[in-house]
């Protein structure tokens, strides 16, 4: 049997209250709620966050939930969560190849202490990109997969939320770098912020960045957590994303 898509169903409804929901919307919602409590799906109830709450939740986060249902339960997607599952699992890998990178000893010798900064420096790109592929929205996870699997395209062109430069300068001002220092690094970025480009600039377009990675890697270069979390305030589009990734630092 086919999967019908929950977030299909509900899109043309999303601005609408519960009571406004055709019967077929609701009826759909219970039955998903049922079948989630059958196959013991607990990381999502659809009962208790879409249908009982529909009121308090905003078209935004009813859209999230039922494409997270969706990318959890349509079975032709098993092999993106696969995929998706496997990036995850080599974030605690990472995580640890640099803890155990930082206690190296280096003895006070020059040569040898460039060589353990970049070992730990290239661990921190792998783990940035880590965390940018865990940061893809549900609903955008299978085309990433189908541009990043050989098998299904010839391109890995990944199309990613982004901002502008100006947008983080604005966000970022007085953390870590002045305004004047974020505009000279982002103009050239130093390898560490250059992970954090989603597009490079050209003749006729400015380059885009993405805010949660910048956070994180500021975050790994000492800025505290709860002055990251004042960047999201004026940042709601993205402060899902940064609750997301920013989850391994506030255990």
């Amino acid at each position: 049997m086919e999967y019908k898509s929950l977030a299909d169903l509900i899109r043309p409804y999303i601005d609408k209250s519960s009571s406004d929901l055709p019967k077929k919307v609701r009826d759909e919602l219970l039955a998903n709620t049922y079948l989630a409590q059958e196959a013991g799906k607990r990381f999502l109830n659809i009962s208790e966050y879409i249908f009982q709450l529909w009121d308090k939740l905003s078209p935004s986060e009813r859209l999230e939930y039922s494409e997270h249902w969706d990318y959890e339960s349509d079975p032709d997607l098993e092999a993106v969560r696969e995929y998706f599952k496997t990036n995850w699992d080599k974030h605690h890998e990472v995580l640890q190849d640099i803890e155990t990178s930082e206690r190296l000893n280096d003895h006070g010798i020059p040569s040898e202490s460039v060589i353990k900064n970049n070992i730990l420096e290239e661990l921190q790109i792998k783990r940035t990109e880590i965390i940018r592929i865990g940061n893809i929205p549900w609903a955008d996870r299978k085309g990433y997969f189908d541009q990043s699997n050989p098998a299904t395209s010839q391109t890995n062109t990944i199309p990613v939320r982004s901002m502008t430069k100006n947008a983080v300068i604005n966000a970022f001002e007085g953390i870590y770098f002045d305004r004047n220092k974020w505009q000279k690094y982002l103009a050239s970025p130093p390898a560490w912020l250059a992970e954090c480009r989603v597009m490079r600039g050209s003749k006729s377009t400015s380059a885009t960045w993405n805010p949660v990675l910048i956070a994180v890697v500021l975050k790994d270069r000492g800025i505290p957590l709860h002055k990251l979390d004042s960047v999201f305030v004026g940042l709601s589009k993205w402060t899902s994303e940064w609750q997301e990734a920013s989850n391994c630092f506030r255990k």
